[in-house]
């Protein structure tokens, strides 16, 4: 359920970020604005998954610096 969604070809399938104030989540989705963020600007654009709608909306739309760690078998 705590995943978050990523354009694949930027963040492939079972990468994961550290988000402040969230902690690690799993790359395992993807999106049409998350496609186009990355390919378009070349920027990332997560959509942080929640178990609640009022959490979703208290987090927000927020630009964070993020950790990354991609699996071994990626590129």
């Amino acid at each position: 359920l705590k995943g978050v969604a990523a354009d694949p070809w930027a963040l492939p399938y079972g990468s994961m970020v550290r988000i402040p104030s969230v902690g690690f989540r799993e790359v395992d989705d993807t999106g049409r604005a998350m496609r186009a963020h990355w390919r378009e600007k070349g920027l990332y654009h997560l959509d942080v998954r929640f178990s609640e709608v009022d959490q979703a909306r208290h987090w927000g739309v927020r630009e964070l610096l993020v950790d990354i760690y991609r699996p071994e078998s990626a590129p």
